[in-house]
């Protein structure tokens, strides 16, 4: 029997910054995981990267809640932030590998 782990990660990028949260499981990402890994994502930035990143994380944030509005969540896509991008290339990105993330919190029973 073939085990699928649905996975994918957010990061944040430039300004010399490489630091990410990944996810592989077995059940979707709902909603509140969502949030919660783009908390511990902006908690190990430094208070200056986390005010360069701000308006990225507030529409990261969005994305995960319209993702868990819809039936399916977020496919296999992948979205940086902010939009438009900044010109330091300062950005949060969101990636979805495998599978489907960010459904609602009821869908998913384990």
């Amino acid at each position: 029997m073939v085990e699928w782990k649905l996975r994918g990660r957010v990061q944040a990028q430039g300004g010399g910054i490489e630091e990410s949260v990944p996810w592989a499981q077995m059940f979707p990402p709902t909603e509140s995981e969502g949030h919660r890994i783009l908390d511990v994502l902006h908690d190990r930035l430094t208070p200056a990267e986390q005010r360069y990143r701000e308006q990225a994380f507030e529409q990261a944030h969005q994305l995960v809640r319209r993702a868990a509005a819809t039936i399916g969540g977020m496919p296999v896509d992948k979205k940086s932030f902010p939009f438009p991008p900044r010109r330091d290339r300062r950005r949060v990105d969101v990636e979805v590998q495998l599978g489907i993330a960010f459904v609602a919190d009821n869908v998913v029973s384990r």
